[in-house]
């Protein structure tokens, strides 16, 4: 969807909604490179939510994850790194 300025009562105004961009919560990274974003960023993300992100890479391939900014809210966030698909898979990793 394009938006255009336009005159509007004597103000420049869009002509129609500007669009939001908002950063998934969760999703499948099999790309050999991506970006994660906290929703909501820079603000503060929404209460309770529980963001799962599944990276795969081909066997034999390293992930490598790298952190520009992480910041949780104490008591509340985790970062949990496993070694599979599943809540109950070997845990490599547990951040807070």
């Amino acid at each position: 969807q394009t938006i255009a300025c336009i005159l509007k009562d004597g103000n420049v105004v869009w002509d129609n909604a500007v669009p939001r961009c908002e950063a998934p919560c969760g999703g499948d990274l099999k790309a050999p490179s991506g970006i994660i974003l906290s929703p909501g960023w820079p603000e503060l993300y929404k209460e309770a939510l529980n963001c799962e992100w599944i990276i795969e890479a081909p066997p034999g391939y390293p992930i490598k994850i790298i952190f520009d900014k992480f910041r949780t809210e104490v008591n509340y966030d985790v970062l949990e790194v496993r070694d599979g698909r599943f809540p109950s898979s070997p845990l490599i990793g547990s951040y807070q």
